[in-house]
């Protein structure tokens, strides 16, 4: 098996596009059905479902298996030593790859995370350490950040996204940018020395940029506090060819906020009674599992509704947590075709939603091949971290999975950083227009 190395874009803030003044009635009924769907996931997560356990193998497990992700084990203190014991203990026992985890001397490595690194499979970069108010912060969006994304290509920084409210955007910069420097540091050598944190680490960041009329600039911005939204970015369309109402929505990350940050969209494409929709995953690297069946329970609406999305298979110790999870059993949206933009920065859940939806929909990609991670992880309390190994392979209902070198796309596109996300005339999004209309790429 290979396991594919990738890194996402840095994703320093997510802002919130809110267009248009939409029924207020119809966006709480969307929050409040929400609401009731996580409280649905929750539940069945916790082992109440009918569909528990559906793969379980007794039998197999040879040590005590608590609740479905509880290990019935901690560390014996919080000690440095008794720490690194349970990392170790951990990557023996519930990680996927258990029965491939070395042997190593726990106190030989300058830290924890350099213990981790010697003890995962094949190199593998998706499991983590971090602290507790990294990880809760991350998920409910909250972010000390300046509020950009972008990416590099070419030996350059192209600012991506610029979230509004955010410290960048008083300053002026706007998605297109080029920068030129940070921090005193040539993005030439931020790129290829891997010069990331010494550049983007202080708390003040000064950026040299060439802006969207060819001219130079400067500015000093010094990262704030945010609660992030993950919708970037949404807009109504018409397919020219049906004259259906085309849905497009860029999603950035699947976290816990999802009902509010999901509202003012949800309620544009129901007053509008989209047929079709356009997902962009271009930017999304992941997050909650349980989030990202929401969304496809809503992209699938009573296409799916009630039937299996995905299981999360464990290794043959904990064989018992074992689940298979099912979409929501209603829906408002009737949309008849789907077409999701992504790229190599589409990773784990952003995957899983569209493995979910391929046993039931006719599912069409435009951009990239995707990262390939098939696998997840969940997070496990210590000492004032959080452990995260991989532990569970993710498959669809037709047990597909297995995607380690991503999926492929129908139609290749680029990021077009010289027009808004949601403009139809955007380069990824105007080849998925064009798929939708004639169901044929476009041209080159």
């Amino acid at each position: 098996m290979k396991i594919k190395h990738t890194h996402s874009i840095f994703n320093f803030m997510i802002a919130k596009y809110v267009f248009g003044n939409n029924s207020a009635m119809i966006k709480k009924q969307f929050i409040d059905y929400l609401v009731l769907i996580a409280i649905t996931v929750l539940i069945s997560a916790c082992g109440t479902s009918e569909n528990n356990n559906s793969y379980s193998d007794e039998g197999t497990s040879e040590i005590e298996v608590g609740d479905i992700q509880t290990l019935s084990y901690e560390p014996a203190s919080c000690s440095e030593s008794d720490q690194r014991d349970f990392i170790n203990k951990v990557m023996h026992d519930v990680y996927l790859w258990s029965e491939y985890t070395p042997d190593v001397d726990v106190d030989s490595y300058a830290s924890q995370r350099e213990l981790l690194d010697a003890l995962v499979y094949n190199d593998e970069q998706w499991s983590g350490i971090t602290t507790l108010e990294e990880y809760d912060s991350y998920m409910v969006g909250e972010a000390v950040a300046i509020g950009i994304n972008f990416t590099d290509q070419d030996d350059m920084i192209y600012l991506t996204h610029v979230y509004p409210d955010s410290p960048a955007e008083d300053a002026g910069l706007q998605r297109g940018y080029a920068l030129t420097s940070i921090n005193g540091y040539p993005v030439a050598d931020i790129i290829n020395n891997d010069l990331w944190d010494e550049a983007l680490g202080p708390d003040v960041l000064d950026l040299d940029y060439i802006d969207n009329d060819s001219n130079a600039g400067s500015v000093s911005i010094t990262k704030t506090t945010f609660t992030e939204s993950s919708v970037a970015a949404y807009s109504i369309l018409t397919n020219s060819t049906n004259g259906n109402k085309v849905g497009y929505l860029n999603y950035l990350t699947f976290n816990d906020n999802y009902s509010t940050d999901l509202a003012e969209a949800y309620t544009a494409f129901a007053v509008n009674d989209i047929r079709e929709i356009v997902v962009d995953l271009r930017y999304n690297g992941g997050g909650r599992v349980y989030v990202a069946q929401i969304l496809g329970g809503i992209i699938g609406g009573t296409t799916v509704a009630g039937r299996p999305a995905y299981s999360e298979l464990y290794n043959d110790h904990y064989s018992s947590w074992s689940t298979q999870y099912s979409f929501a059993s209603e829906n408002t949206l009737n949309i008849e075709k789907v077409v999701f933009i992504v790229t190599e920065s589409t990773m784990s859940a952003s995957e899983l939603m569209i493995n979910m939806l391929k046993p039931y929909m006719d599912i069409t990609l435009i951009g990239s091949t995707t990262a390939g991670k098939p696998v997840g992880s969940f997070a496990v309390e210590y000492c004032g971290n959080y452990i995260k190994p991989i532990a569970f392979k993710l498959v669809n209902a037709n047990m597909e999975g297995d995607y380690y070198d991503g999926f492929p796309v129908t139609c290749s596109a680029t990021d077009d950083v010289t027009h808004p996300l949601g403009d139809r005339d955007e380069g990824m999004l105007s080849v998925a227009m064009t798929y939708l209309e004639t169901g044929s790429c476009p041209a080159e």
